[in-house]
């Protein structure tokens, strides 16, 4: 989250003409943080559908990847404003609906193996 409010004020850091030094820490240091939150997301999607219900995680899977799609569609994403937040939002999105709904895939086709 720190990463995401930290992107949002990096055009804020520059109008207050920090030194280049200053705004390629925060522009490090912002992209850095959201991929790690990135990559938890990653972990705890793939944990979570390793131990739900297959069907519940299915789901979960179809309904995250359609409210994903509804919110790029509907929302004007604009880089340079506040709703640049969203872009990292719909990011996390993708990443949890591909991940939620390969593991509980890959579960369903082992169940239905028999082994």
């Amino acid at each position: 989250m720190l990463g995401i409010i930290l992107f949002s004020q990096l055009g804020n850091i520059a109008n207050l003409r920090a030194s280049g030094a200053v705004l390629n820490g925060s522009a490090i240091l912002s992209i850095s943080l959201t991929l790690l939150g990135l990559l938890a997301t990653l972990i705890g999607c793939v944990a979570w559908a390793r131990r739900a219900p297959v069907s519940q995680a299915l789901q979960v899977g179809f309904v995250t990847g359609v409210a994903t799609l509804l919110l790029a569609a509907l929302v004007n994403i604009n880089v340079h404003g506040p709703t640049a937040i969203f872009l990292f939002v719909v990011l996390a999105g993708v990443i949890g609906s591909a991940s939620i709904l390969i593991v509980a895939g890959g579960r369903f086709v082992h169940r239905d193996r028999g082994t």
